[in-house]
């Protein structure tokens, strides 16, 4: 909430005035974009969040099942 003060005007006493002031709008979720989760049997696990696809996802995940 915001305080704003009212000026005095011709004697008066000076009173403040509460404004309440709205949230902004949360951002939408933006569809698309990456999240993966991999396990291995060992008990390993990958977790991947992107904004967008442009990982080489083949490649990690070979490389994370093959470790």
């Amino acid at each position: 909430m915001a305080a704003e003060s009212a000026p005095c005007v011709g004697g008066g006493s000076t009173t403040a005035r509460f404004v309440e002031v709205p949230p902004q709008p949360a951002q939408p979720q933006v569809p698309g974009g990456l999240e993966v989760e991999l396990y291995r049997t060992d008990g390993a696990r990958l977790r991947m969040h992107a904004p967008d696809a442009s990982l080489p996802l083949a490649a990690i995940v070979r490389s994370f099942l093959e470790a």
